[in-house]
């Protein structure tokens, strides 16, 4: 089974930094108060391209499957167990919808990454203490990374759980990246001030 790797929560903690420092507008508490901060005359919606690679069954059903959807098959698995797809999505849009549906499990991937100390300080993880983390809750970075993916892409539940774990991870980065209001909308759980506040 793929791992995640140091390499990839630290690519997310960084896009996670800077989706904290960029104006993109987000709903935010100001004043004890909802209000939208950030640049409100940066309003572009973004939209990003995203591969996902799954491991499908190997068997005429998900073949049938994969190739109704347009996926592309690169292969089999060594011992011929699992078909190796590919699917890419074009354009992709994180909705209102799809935003408040994220935000939530957004908050939990970041749980791996800092620590809200008692004074209510955010301390960043050590790299050790991140892998530590990932090791023992690895089932709940798991289904947290696999969860943002599937919602923001609209995949299925049953093709959720073929997805490859470090192209899942992968894939959050991006959505993290492209998606900045999503993140700080996200810090509202650990009630994080932010420099747009």
């Amino acid at each position: 089974m793929e791992m995640i790797k140091a390499e990839q929560l630290e690519g997310l903690k960084t896009a996670i930094e800077d989706a904290r420092n960029d104006e993109t507008p987000y709903i935010g508490i100001k004043d004890d108060e909802l209000h939208i901060l950030g640049d409100p005359n940066k309003t572009e919606i973004q939209s990003a391209d995203y591969v996902v690679r799954f491991a499908f069954p190997n068997t005429p059903e998900w073949r049938a499957r994969a190739e109704s959807n347009g996926d592309k098959i690169t292969g089999t698995s060594k011992d011929k167990q699992f078909l190796m797809v590919e699917r890419n999505f074009k354009n992709v849009y994180l909705s209102p919808r799809r935003m408040g549906a994220v935000v939530s499990t957004l908050a939990q991937i970041e749980s791996f990454l800092y620590q809200v100390t008692e004074n209510g300080e955010l301390k960043e993880l050590s790299r050790a203490e991140m892998m530590d983390l990932a090791r023992v809750m690895n089932g709940e970075l798991s289904d947290a990374t696999y969860d943002v993916v599937a919602t923001v892409l609209r995949i299925p539940y049953d093709e959720m759980e073929w997805m490859l774990p470090l192209n899942t991870m992968e894939n959050v980065v991006k959505i993290a990246k492209n998606n900045p209001s999503a993140i700080n909308e996200a810090d509202l759980f650990f009630e994080l001030p932010h420099e747009n506040q």
